[in-house]
């Protein structure tokens, strides 16, 4: 609570993960309950929402897309045994010299012809 006993909202927080994780349940609701009805309850905009909503994917969540079905075949490929250090050390091998996210994504995948 602030000195005036009011509680600060998400955005007075500057928290933004907290945000795009309610953009996200909002999205997945869509279907269910009236979005104007949904940024109400969780105390965010309308029109940031589908701001949010009809934005281009930044490099980041490509990435992350990327890596998750990386990961998911992997695990299938091993018949579901391996475990999240396994996966890791597949994935992300420490290697000479610089080489970014992706390349090491791609080299992971070619290793197992997914």
């Amino acid at each position: 609570m602030d000195a005036g006993g009011r509680v600060p909202t998400v955005g007075a927080l500057g928290d933004a993960g907290a945000v795009t994780e309610k953009y996200a349940w909002i999205k997945q609701h869509m279907t269910e309950f009236p979005t104007d009805l949904m940024c109400r309850f969780m105390q965010v905009s309308r029109s940031a929402y589908y701001a949010w909503l009809h934005r281009a994917q930044t490099a980041i969540e490509t990435d992350d897309i990327e890596l998750t079905t990386i990961i998911q075949a992997l695990f299938k490929k091993s018949r579901a045994t391996y475990g999240t250090r396994r996966l890791q050390k597949i994935v992300i091998k420490p290697k000479s010299g610089s080489q970014s996210v992706t390349d090491r994504l791609v080299d992971a995948g070619s290793r197992f012809s997914l």
